[in-house]
């Protein structure tokens, strides 16, 4: 068995995406192959990508209308958002990424005036990254029952048949294939060259092909005529060295022109030389060093273009109950709690009113705590909730205080294969905080991991400020990771506590026990998986109890913490004596100011798949 085909599907204008889309499906169906559908935020050249975010989000929407169209005629579908500064060049990534066999694009004439072989057509006709189908598709809502096949020879005809023939044979249709032949050939020589035809394609499809020699004085006029007795015509590219600036050659063009029925133009990727034109090849990002400032800058930009959501895209929580139980995952939210008694009931009462009851989307739904003082524990089992203490998990191996050992030691009871945690002290409660979360992991398979972002507002006595929260990212660790781990640099909040993950990657990663948990995470993800296997979502506003200077500054010594430790493993290098474990912090009175010393250590757990496969 062969190794299976990837059709990639480009989606760039909303008006003929759908019969794009179903041309897709047509040709992925008739080759039994992968289908991937793509479409691109196009950036203006010298902005950074970044700016394509809210666009993106419009396209995914088009993408979902793709998918629903996909999934009505039960062809599986992935579907991807890219951001580039042009189309060509992002088609190019793309296809690499996915690795296409073919690339669907939509039929774009070409203008016959201006600097024509600047067009992203041409541009990607001279560094095809696989075979090229463009597909000027009105009308095929209806399957095709008579497929003209234009056949003069050569690489591109015999894409341009094999595919032809795929799709008559799903959808039981007749082919003709057609030879025009040059009314200036004599008669025998004709006749001779139409035997030849004849023979060689209805032996190549035997019972599927009717083969057929037309004289006529006009290659297009004759085609053209033909055509009214079909519904679809499908063809190899005249292009040649010689067919600048049309992508597929003028008489391809003059034919898409004239024609109503739909066309399918075919062009393999084998190499097009172009002569005497200063215009050269594009590289591709393939060719790039992402090791370099400015790559890792564009890197980042892109990313956070194309991997940026919205709560409001996951909205209709009923999607993804239908998305999880396609896939066959389970969904456990963790909640993680010290003293909050004033919200945990609220949030326990939101979580499962909307996404256990009205909408299965949660499977398990349990409380680790860490051994509260006050009602919380009691308010959670009064809702019939099972809470875990984490001192009391897996006692074999001890315990530690802190977050990053609760979030650890739940890996042990939540059994979902994606597990979501949120923080327990959210006022504003509302179920995005957990279906934001979800919604890219059951959307997009590649993704591994989400971090939420959201405005925090600061409480000052009776009055909240927007956007003044977040003093520990902004001043702590956005400048440590733009200095030490700038691939993690658009993440908007590097150390909110809502976040998701699939079981099998956040059992691979080794945990921090405080509240260096966060950062830890992330920058072992990125290095173990890549940034691509990270996403962000917008839960809009979270309020919540703010923390004192003096708690964020501690705070802000752990992160240090962390963040040092991992340097020393990458560099192999000593940057944290015993003795730096030692915080203090200035204490003042009324009076007189005095240190408070503290010792501050932020441990290390190992990855909890090495926990759980230990022997007892």
């Amino acid at each position: 068995m062969g190794e299976q085909q990837t059709i990639l599907v480009g989606l760039a204008n909303p008006r003929t995406a759908e019969h794009l889309v179903r041309a897709g499906i047509e040709v992925a169906r008739a080759q039994s192959a992968r289908l991937v559908i793509v479409s691109i935020v196009i950036v203006s050249p010298g902005e950074s990508l970044s700016k394509g975010a809210r666009e993106a989000r419009a396209q995914r929407r088009l993408l979902r209308r793709a998918s629903i169209i996909a999934s009505a005629e039960l062809q599986p579908a992935e579907t991807l958002v890219r951001a580039g500064h042009s189309v060509d060049e992002a088609l190019i990534e793309v296809a690499a990424e996915v690795n296409a066999t073919l690339l669907i694009v939509g039929w774009a004439p070409t203008t016959r005036f201006g600097d024509a072989a600047e067009t992203p057509m041409w541009r990607l006709s001279q560094d095809l990254p696989c075979d090229v189908l463009s597909v000027k598709a009105a009308g095929l809502s209806v399957r095709p029952q008579r497929i003209l096949l234009p056949l003069r020879g050569g690489l591109h005809a015999d894409l341009a048949a094999a595919l032809g023939v795929a799709l008559a044979k799903l959808w039981g249709a007749s082919v003709t294939m057609l030879r025009v032949i040059p009314a200036y050939v004599p008669h025998a020589d004709a006749q001779a060259e139409d035997a030849a035809f004849r023979q060689y394609w209805e032996e190549l499809y035997p019972g599927v092909a009717r083969a057929r020699s037309v004289v006529a004085p006009s290659v297009v006029g004759c085609l053209v005529r033909e055509a009214k007795d079909h519904d679809l015509i499908v063809m190899g590219a005249s292009a040649t060295s010689r067919s600048y600036p049309y992508p597929f050659g003028q008489i391809t063009e003059e034919i898409a022109e004239r024609v109503s029925c739909p066309i399918f133009v075919a062009k393999t990727e084998h190499p097009m030389v172009v002569e005497d034109f200063s215009h050269p090849p594009l590289s591709g990002a393939r060719d790039r060093h992402e090791d370099a400032p400015e790559d890792i800058s564009m890197l980042v930009d892109k990313w956070f273009a194309e991997n940026t959501y919205h709560s409001k895209e996951f909205a209709v929580i009923s999607d993804l109950v239908s998305l999880k139980q396609q896939q066959g995952l389970t969904v456990s939210l963790v909640l993680p709690t010290l003293n909050e008694e004033q919200t945990i009931g609220e949030i326990i009462d939101c979580m499962r009113d909307n996404l256990q009851e009205r909408y299965p989307l949660i499977d398990d739904m349990i409380v680790v705590d860490s051994r509260s003082q006050d009602h919380t524990v009691a308010i959670a089992r009064s809702r019939g909730v099972p809470v875990y203490v984490h001192q009391e998990l897996l006692p074999q191996v001890g315990s530690y205080a802190g977050k990053g050992e609760a979030l650890w030691k739940s890996l042990s009871v939540a059994t979902g294969d994606i597990v979501a945690w949120i923080d327990t002290d959210i006022a504003n409660i509302h179920p995005k905080f957990v279906y934001g979360l979800l919604g890219p992991l059951l959307r997009e398979p590649r993704l591994g991991y989400v971090k939420g972002f959201y405005r925090r507002p600061l409480r000052e006595g009776g009055t909240l400020h927007e956007a003044s929260g977040g003093r520990v990212t902004e001043l702590m660790a956005r400048p440590l990771i733009n200095s030490f781990y700038p691939l993690l640099s658009g993440l908007i909040q590097p150390l909110s506590g809502e976040y998701a993950g699939r079981r099998d990657l956040l059992t691979s990663v080794p945990f921090s026990t405080g509240y260096g948990v966060e950062i830890g995470l992330l920058i072992d993800i990125v290095e173990r998986y890549g940034l691509q296997a990270i996403a962000q979502v917008d839960l809009e506003q979270r309020v919540h109890r703010n923390q004192s200077l003096s708690a964020l500054s501690r705070m802000s010594f752990t992160i240090l913490q962390t963040v040092l430790k991992r340097l020393e493993r990458q560099r192999h290098v000593e940057l944290v004596a015993d003795t730096n474990r030692t915080m203090k912090a200035i204490v003042h009175t009324r009076e007189h100011f005095h240190l408070d010393i503290r010792h501050i250590e932020d441990h290390e757990r190992p990855p909890m798949a090495e926990v759980l496969l230990a022997p007892v």
